[in-house]
């Protein structure tokens, strides 16, 4: 605190400032000044005369320091303010006893103060020291502090978002509010890739315009040609010819006369290289208007850089061993922002080529632009009264600037130069000042040779005074430092950042929560140990995201979770096929959402390699580009999982923009549709190293966040559109289909995750077309009415359970590691999302090498007889483990990659692989992630018979133990319901074997095996169904139809009541 104030009240910020920490006195004063100025207890407007005589002598408002003074004397000293104001003393009181929480918080510090005081002296001193660390000042977490760490680490921008808008009396304008600025910052590399792609633009308050051409459309004819090279020779030259900067550094080696030679040249052999440096002008000059838009520079600043660069081109030089990094661009830290302007030095050191160092430069000036939109939101709340606990303006910290008369004096003359002659007599004193300090240093440059000294000593120094005209003093005066104080533009306390406005430095002290948000404390950087660990759930997020099957079910569950959340009507699909349409085209409304920071987008470096490559795939051209997808598969699923993404967020956005199409309009349709479903950008400060670990945290901690926010912001909506949407077509669909055999033997997980509609093609087998539901609000709204349906009808509270138990974990995402996961599977010998074992039912007993099913990957079955002769991976060789090991780590992609290397080892005659069944489109990768076939080897009442099989047995023998019969040698007679399903179990064994004795057979033919296997699959699920009480299928030519009308069989077999084994 400047001056010589004890205290300070700041009336906007409601902020107290002491000089000295623990000033009780000081700060009952202060306080009294904010009870006053608030309005927190009844006072009359004119104080008595013996308050105003309590005020500090030469105060001016004797009203304010009065009563200011009664109140510290009320606390810290009540036998004197009642002698000094007897009368006001039971006003006083009466008025405080009007408010009654301000009455005990006084009172309770005048009690303390009392207390005290009245201590011994050791007492006193001792309550000055800290014995404790601030352990017993213990801190329980509040709801903010767990959202902040766990789903959004800018929700403390939210809280003083809200705050101020409580305090305005209304909401902030959208490019007012920096919790929005800070959200659509996660978009700003999509901001700069439409500067690159589609052109410069600007977002005023009236909307979207393209004001010059992109680096792209620039660079492109000159690519063509084959003049790139030639390109950046001409603006190395252009500048070095009319910047003695640039050229001063290559004097040496490079005549001035070169770069005229050079630019002369090369203009006149490719007018277009010309032409292209001109509008690489105009582009780096439309990169500056971003930071004088921005705030970052002022229009006074950018005009000096415009009028001291002429044919302005980025130089960046050549450094060995440079670091790869994101050079300074971040999505995280909104203070103390550097320049990405910097000042031009001469230097001989090799040059960056310029069209590369424009390329960077695309990106870190939208990074800083765009960040530094976040500070100036913010400089702007310090005007908000009553914010001071989150945020205060404070004046810069001054720093002490050494300096000479003679620097003095020449400052005094540049400034009275640029005033012109206005001074008169004044700039004669100065010029004559001037005059007498040059004299001082040429006779202090004599004086103080050593050579002079030794041969004139000193009467030759006098004498050399004496002919000037000085004297000892006037040395003395003239050659003094002295010290100025100026303001510290980079300086900055505990709590305190720098933001711009207008290119102003304005320092800001801020709360603790919102300081760590600001600068992007949160997050912990992982160690190198933690990278390790977070490969397992890399590979699985890309198996699982990449897989053909994933990208067409994604759509089908955003297009839902759209409809929910978006507060545009969002129709199911067709709003998707419409934002498709904008993705393809590339159209207006697709740059649009682009610029305006609704697209996902991470830069992963700004090193040279990284640029190199990223500018080499801006100028390709198309069919170099639709080459490259060619070669690379894995580009083209994503591409494709991309678009899809997309499609749903350009709709709303378009459709909000339509609607709102001015400037905060962009602003806000591009949050909203980042967060139409989930923003993958979006998480918790300290969820970096679980999403690292756990493979889909953020997804679902994101998902179920979402969904609760969507119910909160408006029930009602929410409500009708999920009963609508889900809750209505999957009852449609059970009345429809309950009594279908074919709907009754869907495995449990694929009705909780899908609606499935059975098909009948005419003379074909019956398959199940299976549409995603939205994740949670599916299983909420959708298959819980199902189950429920279920339970009523075919007295099955089973599916009700398993819902339940799928709702939660769509909610929660674990915590166990994903590199962990794979291997608890393999020890515990169970899948345990599909809950079923991971070795075939009937091979448990095998040797490893043995234990493999019908689908087992050959691959898995080589590597496993590989293992089986290395001692001591004999007994981990086993494929069924190994096959769930790598789906689990690589997901659908996994899958994908292993039936190609089947395919080339059955091609290169490594293998001999059976032929497999006949297979049909329904098995094509991605479609039959959609579709499946009936019968199956799988289904719901096998699933059903075995669980209540395993019941049963573990309830005999449980009862057994208990009899004490166990080991007794005496024979129990087994109930007759476990006597029928064990017949049951034993005949799906031997089914089950004569299942994979076909799918081994090498003579059969394809369409033999299938027909065959059908078949037993069909006997099998008959069996199952027996053995649950269910009639079985009748099969006919065209497929299984089940005649019986509406069976309610009970699926849990009992004993006969009283029975005993």
């Amino acid at each position: 605190m400047r001056g010589k104030l004890a205290g300070l009240y700041k009336i906007r910020p409601q902020v107290v400032r002491l000089r000295q920490a623990n000033d009780v006195e000081v700060a009952a004063h202060e306080i009294a000044h904010h009870i006053q100025e608030q309005g927190l207890m009844p006072l009359p407007s004119v104080m008595p005369e013996e308050v105003r005589r309590l005020a500090y002598a030469g105060a001016t408002d004797l009203d304010s320091e009065g009563f200011a003074e009664f109140v510290r004397l009320w606390i810290t000293n009540e036998a004197m303010v009642r002698e000094a104001a007897p009368n006001f003393c039971p006003l006083f009181e009466r008025s405080l006893a009007e408010r009654p929480e301000l009455m005990d918080l006084l009172s309770r510090v005048r009690q303390q103060w009392e207390e005290w005081l009245a201590q011994p002296d050791v007492a006193k001193v001792l309550s000055l020291i800290d014995h404790d660390g601030g352990r017993r000042r213990r801190w329980f977490p509040t709801f903010n502090d767990i959202y902040t760490q766990v789903v959004d680490e800018l929700r403390p921008f939210k809280v003083l978002a809200d705050m101020a808008a409580e305090r305005r009396g209304g909401s902030l304008a959208a490019e007012r509010n920096p919790y929005l600025l800070a959200w659509a910052l996660r978009g700003w590399v999509g901001k700069a890739e439409h500067f690159l792609k589609w052109g410069t633009f600007r977002i005023g308050s009236e909307g979207y315009e393209v004001t010059g051409p992109s680096l792209r459309e620039i660079l492109l004819p000159i690519e063509r040609q084959g003049l790139r090279r030639q390109l950046d020779a001409f603006l190395v030259a252009r500048r070095a010819r009319t910047d003695s900067r640039v050229s001063g550094g290559f004097r040496s080696i490079v005549p001035q006369e070169v770069w005229g030679n050079v630019v002369e040249e090369i203009g006149a052999a490719h007018p277009d290289v010309v032409t292209a440096a001109d509008q690489l002008g105009g582009y780096c000059d439309a990169l500056l208007e971003l930071l004088v838009d921005s705030g970052r520079i002022s229009v006074e600043s950018a005009d000096f850089i415009r009028r001291n660069n002429l044919f302005y081109t980025p130089l960046h030089r050549v450094v060995e061993h440079e670091t790869p990094s994101a050079a300074g661009t971040s999505r995280r830290r909104f203070g103390n922002l550097f320049s990405p302007v910097k000042r031009l030095r001469g230097s001989s050191r090799d040059i960056i080529p310029p069209t590369e160092s424009i390329l960077r430069n695309t990106y870190a000036f939208m990074n800083v632009a765009e960040r530094n939109r976040v500070g100036t939101a913010l400089i702007e709340l310090t005007r908000v009264e009553g914010l001071g606990g989150m945020i205060e303006a404070k004046p810069l910290h001054l720093k002490v600037n050494r300096v000479t008369t003679r620097e003095a004096l020449d400052q005094l003359v540049q400034m009275l130069s640029g005033m012109g002659g206005k001074l008169g007599d004044y700039a004669e004193v100065v010029a004559s000042l001037v005059a007498d300090v040059a004299t001082v240093d040429r006779v202090l440059t004599i004086v103080t040779d050593p050579a002079f000294l030794r041969e004139e000593g000193l009467p030759g120094v006098e004498a050399v005074l004496k002919k000037n005209g000085l004297r000892v003093e006037d040395l003395q005066r003239l050659a003094t430092f002295f010290q100025t104080f100026r303001p510290d533009f980079h300086r900055t306390g505990p709590g305190e950042v720098l933001f711009y406005h207008r290119g102003r430095p304005y320092l800001v002290e801020l709360d603790s929560t919102l300081y760590r948000a600001v600068q992007g404390l949160n997050p912990e950087a992982p160690s190198l140990l933690l990278r390790i660990l977070s490969l397992p759930a890399s590979i699985l997020r890309a198996g699982a995201t990449l897989a053909p099957e994933f990208a067409l079910r994604n759509p089908g569950r955003d297009t839902f979770e759209a409809f929910l959340n978006s507060d545009e009507l969002h129709v199911p699909y067709f709003s998707m096929m419409r934002g498709l349409f904008h993705v393809l085209r590339r159209d207006e409304a697709y740059k649009r959402f682009y610029a305006s920071g609704g697209a996902h987008g991470a830069l992963v470096s700004l090193d040279r390699d990284y640029l190199s490559r990223n500018l080499e795939d801006l100028l390709a051209e198309r069919s170099r580009r639709v080459g490259r997808l060619v070669r690379h598969p894995l580009d083209v699923l994503r591409a494709f999982s991309e678009a899809t993404e997309e499609a749903t967020r350009v709709a709303d956005f378009e459709a909000r923009t339509r609607r709102d199409p001015s400037g905060a309009g962009h602003l806000k349709a591009a949050i909203a549709a980042r967060d139409l479903t989930i923003d993958f950008s979006r998480g918790g400060a300290k969820t970096l190293a679980m999403n690292m670990l756990v493979a889909f945290w953020r997804a679902t901690v994101g998902g179920t966040d979402r969904m609760v926010r969507a119910m909160r912001s408006n029930p009602k909506r929410y409500a009708a559109r999920a009963f609508m949407g889900i809750t209505l077509p999957s009852i449609l669909l059970w009345l429809a289909q309950k009594d279908d055999p074919v709907y009754q033997e869907l495995k449990a997980w694929r009705r909780i995750l899908f609606w499935n509609v059975v098909v009948r093609p005419q003379g074909a087998k019956p398959y199940v077309l299976s549409l995603p539901k939205p994740h949670a609000p599916g299983i909420l709204f959708g298959s819980f009415p199902e189950m429920v349906l279920d339970w009523m009808d075919r007295d099955d509270p089973e599916g009700l359970a398993e819902a339940g138990r799928a709702f939660l974990e769509s909610m929660w995402p674990g915590i166990m590691p994903t590199g962990l996961t794979p291997f608890v599977e393999w020890w515990a010998g169970r899948n345990w999302f599909f809950d079923r074992p991971t070795v075939p039912r009937g091979k448990e007993e095998l040797e490893p090498v043995l234990q493999y099913g019908a689908h087992t990957p050959e691959t898995l079955k080589l590597l496993a007889r590989a293992m089986h002769e290395v001692p001591g991976l004999r007994e981990i060789g086993s494929p069924a483990k190994l096959d769930n090991l790598v789906r689990s780590l690589t997901g659908g992609l996994g899958r994908l990659t292993l039936e190609g290397l089947d395919a080339l080892l059955e091609a290169s005659g490594v293998a001999d692989i059976p032929p497999e069944p006949r297979r049909s489109w329904q098995d094509i990768p991605g479609i039959r992630g959609l579709v499946r076939e009936f019968p199956a080897s799988g289904s719901r009442s096998m699933e059903v018979f075995y669980r209540h099989y395993n019941q049963r047995r573990r309830t005999i023998e449980s009862a057994k133990q208990r009899a004490g019969l166990c080991g007794s040698g005496v024979r129990v007679a087994m109930p007759a319901d476990l006597q029928t399903m064990d017949r049951a179990a034993r005949a799906l064994t031997l089914l089950r074997r004569m299942a994979w004795r076909i799918e081994e057979d090498r003579s059969a033919s394809p369409e033999a095996k299938r027909e065959a296997l059908d078949a037993i699959h069909i006997q099998m699920i008959n069996i199952a169904r027996e053995g649950i009480g269910k009639p079985p299928i009748r099969e006919n030519a065209h497929g299984t139809q089940d005649n019986t009308p509406n069976p309610s069989p009970r699926l849990r077999p009992r004993s006969p009541e009283g029975e005993t084994p």
